[in-house]
């Protein structure tokens, strides 16, 4: 059973729609239902849903940026796994795609071993944040994983706010991870409870970010971490490693 397609090309904007991506219905179907924005189309100030899976072994929902296409003002929701090993829903920006100043959260696994809801840049310098407001939240007890803000590639967090939350109840944090040649931009970071900041997998000699602030985690790994070029005055109380993040 194939998943529900809709694809916006050209310079089409999906204005104030709302749309609700559906999980798939069977294990071993990693995907379910999926918006695409291609060439110059924008989300505008829809609304976006994609539910997290809701079978052992399923995917869930996407929504998926690229070839320039922009996120506008849009609200965009990834849920994690809701039961026992279910995997969590995505967003995708590749290819030159933007994020704007559109609102994201991603929600951690529901279940035990459940995936958490991914946000994802890849690809070029021009897949970047902009000006997005991001919340990511941890997972529940017994759950595989939090919800994931990865930077990979040339990637550029922008001027983005990103905040990234601790667990429920002592459940797995949610994590930023700046992996590859990604950069930081003037992106101010928000680290609470178990919230990590990872960045073993970024290239020598590390990265910079606008600045760091809150109670949560910070591994290095082998990299140095710059902060400072938003301008803000913040205070951070919370453990900086220079080691890989235990998962």
């Amino acid at each position: 059973m194939g998943s529900g397609f809709v694809i916006f090309f050209g310079n089409s904007i999906a204005g104030e729609a709302a749309f609700v991506n559906e999980p798939a219905c069977e294990a071993g179907f990693l995907q379910g239902g999926i918006v695409v924005f291609d060439d110059n189309a924008s989300a505008g100030s829809a609304i976006f849903i994609n539910e997290g899976g809701a079978v052992s072994g399923g995917g869930g929902g996407s929504t998926t940026f690229s070839f320039t296409a922009k996120a506008g003002n849009a609200n965009i929701t990834v849920h994690g796994g809701a039961v026992p090993g279910a995997i969590g829903s995505q967003v995708n920006f590749l290819t030159d795609s933007t994020a704007g100043s559109a609102t994201f959260f991603a929600e951690g696994g529901q279940g035990e071993d459940t995936l958490g809801g991914v946000i994802l840049f890849s690809d070029t310098s021009l897949d970047s944040a902009e000006n997005a407001n991001f919340t990511i939240n941890g997972g529940t007890p017994g759950s595989a994983f939090g919800g994931d803000l990865l930077f990979d590639q040339e990637s550029d967090v922008g001027n983005a706010i990103c905040v990234i939350n601790g667990g429920t109840d002592g459940g797995p944090g949610d994590v930023l991870e700046l992996t590859s040649s990604c950069t930081g931009g003037t992106a101010r970071i928000e680290l609470f409870g178990n919230g990590t900041l990872e960045m073993g997998s970024h290239d020598a000699p590390g990265a910079s970010v606008g600045s760091i602030e809150g109670d949560g985690l910070v591994f290095l790994g082998a990299n140095n971490l710059t902060t400072g070029p938003n301008g803000l005055s913040t205070t951070f109380s919370g453990v900086i490693q220079d080691a890989d993040r235990w998962w």
